[in-house]
């Protein structure tokens, strides 16, 4: 999931969960996270694609007692954070290197 990518890894799933609160839950964990992934993921792959992806949102709103469309808010509120916060990040200023114009 993100810019050019229709599928999520494990990894990107935890840091997902991360970044919309989740982990702050003392009965959710990395470890719940992982788990919850791979009950959604088909056997042989490493990755979920969109349809995958879809299920394990409503798993894990079944999990967190929440609604399915609230965990999807969640979700955007928190992509549109990170690219607010990625945006101003990534505005640095630098010294132009040998060739390129300033």
């Amino acid at each position: 999931v993100g810019f050019g990518h229709n599928d999520i890894d494990c990894r990107g799933f935890i840091s997902m969960c991360r970044e919309i609160g989740l982990m702050g839950a003392p009965d959710f964990s990395d470890a719940d996270a992982e788990a919850l992934f791979f009950q959604c993921m088909p056997l042989a792959r490493r990755r979920l694609g969109f349809t995958r992806f879809q299920e394990v949102l409503r798993r894990l709103a079944v999990l967190r007692g929440t609604d399915e469309k609230a965990m999807q808010q969640k979700l955007i509120d928190a992509c549109r954070a990170s690219e607010i916060k990625g945006s101003a990040s990534s505005q640095r200023l630098h010294r132009p290197r040998r060739g390129e114009s300033s």
